[in-house]
C-alpha cells in the first residue's frame, strides 16, 4: 500500500460510524500555504481501491489548488464544530487563521477532527 493512503478495513469502519455531515478538505505542500473547503458530499466510491468522492463548486478556486496538488486529506467534523464549518464553507481569505492544526504527512491537519 502507498503512503498515506487509506485501506479497505479502515474505509470501511470511517464510513460505517458517518453516514453523513459536514467534512473538510484541506491540502497544501509542506512549502506551500494551507487551504481547504467545507463539503458535504463525501462519499467513498470502493474499498479496493480506496477512491473518495466530493463534489465543489465550480467557481472554487481552492479546489483548484487542491487538485493541483494531488493530494488531500479528508477530516470529519464533529457536531460542536459548526464554527470551523463556517470558516471553511466561505470564499477566499485564510481560513486557517486562528484555527489550530498541525501538518501530517505535508498536509494540513485540523486539530479534534477525525481525519481519515
Amino acid at each position: 500500500m502507498a503512503s498515506g493512503v487509506v485501506g479497505a478495513d479502515e474505509l470501511r469502519r470511517t464510513r460505517g460510524a458517518w453516514p453523513t455531515g459536514v467534512a473538510v478538505v484541506t491540502s497544501g505542500g509542506p512549502g506551500s500555504a494551507p487551504v481547504g473547503l467545507a463539503v458535504n458530499s463525501f462519499t467513498s466510491l470502493s474499498l479496493d481501491p480506496p477512491p473518495v468522492l466530493f463534489c465543489a463548486g465550480l467557481s472554487s478556486t481552492t479546489w483548484l489548488h487542491i487538485r493541483s496538488a494531488g493530494r488531500f486529506l479528508v477530516q470529519m467534523l464533529a457536531a460542536d464544530q459548526h464554527d470551523v464549518a463556517r470558516v471553511f464553507a466561505r470564499s477566499g481569505g485564510d481560513k486557517f487563521s486562528g484555527l489550530a492544526w498541525h501538518r501530517r504527512d505535508g498536509l494540513p491537519e485540523l486539530d479534534g477532527s477525525r481525519r481519515r
